[in-house]
């Protein structure tokens, strides 16, 4: 398998392992760095597109109530990491993922790698068993710091949920950044959910362009989760669309996408990194 063998030569040079960040090959967040748990709505019986990440927004929209669900990523070791997660919950008992979700625990994992796809076993039977040579802390941002609190998942009844429900997931994953999703799409989405892309964006034209392009693959009364804004309370669209970036900023015109602005929701709530003290914000474009 030549991916595999393009992962493994990365390992083992560890000069250069992941130091292509958020790249093909870039590290991974162990744990959202954002509050799923505070604005991911009622999903039951909708269609769902999602960027993959670490793997907790495929959770959270399952414990919502969805399991048709496409998830995409530029990160190749993104779908290995969803899939990791998605099996330690079929296959440890709830209470065993529950702690191996929080801790990547190497024993939990050898209780149930025996189950994981050719792909998934391989590679993390080879980070596992170099665990203790730190591998695992540089293929990973070690984020623990709220975990419960941003991700419905960490509750042993909405666990279990998954357990007995997890083989009803529709799945595709597709290896593409944002712009290419359109090669890969079949068919309209009730949300779209694009994590927060939009805090990278360099041109806001064509990021702007785009998400009015999705809004055309959303059924009735869908809406696209376009925007993770980080500590800022949101009071206006305008003002939300400002605070993505500097390049937003700087460069947005307001008069040029009134269309989008017209079509713009926004929520705020506890920040996931100071729930007690700060505010994070998400901005929703509409059907």
């Amino acid at each position: 398998m030549e991916e595999m063998k393009e992962i493994y030569k990365i390992f083992n040079n560890k000069k250069s392992i992941f130091n292509n960040e958020f790249g093909t090959y870039g590290k991974l967040y162990h744990h959202t760095n954002e509050n799923l748990n505070a604005y991911v709505p009622d999903t039951f019986g909708k269609r769902v597109l999602s960027v993959s990440s670490s793997g907790d927004h495929l959770l959270n929209i399952m414990v919502n109530g969805s399991f048709r669900i496409d998830t995409f990523d530029i990160n190749r070791f993104s779908p290995l990491y969803q899939n990791l997660k998605l099996y330690s919950i079929r296959y440890l008992s709830s209470e065993d993922a529950y702690e191996f979700l929080n801790s990547l625990s190497p024993d939990l994992y050898f209780k149930f790698n025996g189950f994981l796809p050719k792909k998934e076993k391989e590679f993390f039977n080879f980070v596992f068993e170099h665990y203790i040579d730190d591998i695992a802390y540089c293929m990973f941002y070690l984020q623990t710091i709220n975990n419960i609190i941003n991700n419905n998942y960490f509750d042993l009844d909405n666990l279990n949920y998954l357990k007995q429900n997890i083989r009803r997931l529709e799945h595709n994953h597709f290896c593409t950044n944002m712009y290419g999703l359109s090669s890969f799409m079949v068919g309209n989405y009730d949300y779209i959910f694009l994590s927060n892309i939009s805090q990278y964006v360099k041109n806001v034209d064509d990021f702007l362009h785009f998400i009015d392009y999705l809004r055309l693959c959303l059924n009735k009364n869908g809406a696209i989760y376009f925007a993770y804004i980080y500590e800022k309370e949101v009071k206006n669209a305008i003002q939300g669309v400002k605070l993505i970036n500097k390049n937003f900023e700087n460069k947005f015109d307001p008069l040029k996408y009134s269309n989008i602005l017209d079509n713009i929701d926004f929520m705020s709530f506890n920040s996931a990194e100071f729930p007690d003290k700060k505010k994070d914000s998400v901005l929703i474009l509409r059907k």
